[in-house]
């Protein structure tokens, strides 16, 4: 049981670092000014993520029911076009950095709901296929549950330390390189908008790519 929770663990992390999770953290944090405000983006989406799975990939392991290919084509169309969203959206907002400034100031103390939203998504587009690794791989209920468990930390850890090593330049960038932020938030905003492009693409016209 140890190592099946090791396993599931692992796979967390690896699952936390995938492209599109790394872009999407990434362009929810470029505008954030502060190491805390960094992290908060990457725990809140982390927890979406985790929360999602646990609760579908649960109750599905416990009734024994699957998700329809159909669904999960759209969940995973829409989550590219978000991406896509989050792109642009990072683009726009870095070509004013004093308006940004003001708005990252003024919401310091809000809560990140929208990388919580998100995390939520990524995490029902990615439970169609996870749930065929703790299920069909393990023998028992208990251990499906436990493991996901397992995943679930990993994912969060994953992720968090992730946040940690984009707070570092963030954070640098924001107070003392205002230009070099500018290209920081680009760079991010459009690998993000691309990564988005890919998938809308891959998911919808599979046949052509």
């Amino acid at each position: 049981m140890i190592h099946f929770m090791l396993f599931g663990f692992l796979l967390g992390i690896r699952h936390a670092l995938e492209a599109d999770h790394i872009a999407t953290v990434a362009s929810l944090a470029a505008s954030r000014r502060s190491k805390s405000q960094v992290l908060y983006q990457g725990l809140a989406w982390s927890t979406g993520h985790s929360l999602t799975l646990l609760i579908i990939i649960g109750a599905l392991t416990i009734i024994g029911g699957s998700i329809a290919t159909e669904m999960q084509l759209a969940l995973d169309i829409f989550v590219g076009v978000i991406m896509i969203w989050l792109g642009l959206d990072v683009i726009l907002r870095a070509k004013n950095l004093a308006q940004l400034r003001k708005e990252d100031v003024m919401g310091t103390d809000k809560l990140p709901f929208k990388a919580f939203s998100l995390g939520l998504l990524h995490g029902v587009a990615g439970s169609a296929a996870l749930l065929i690794i703790f299920t069909e791989q393990l023998d028992s209920m208990l251990d499906s549950i436990l493991c996901l468990a397992a995943f679930s930390l990993g994912t969060m850890s994953g992720m968090l330390v992730f946040s940690v090593l984009l707070a570092v330049p963030l954070s640098f960038t924001a107070s003392r390189m205002v230009y070099l932020q500018y290209g920081v938030q680009c760079l991010i905003g459009t690998v993000t908008g691309l990564l988005g492009a890919g998938i809308l693409l891959q998911q919808a016209f599979p046949h052509f790519l």
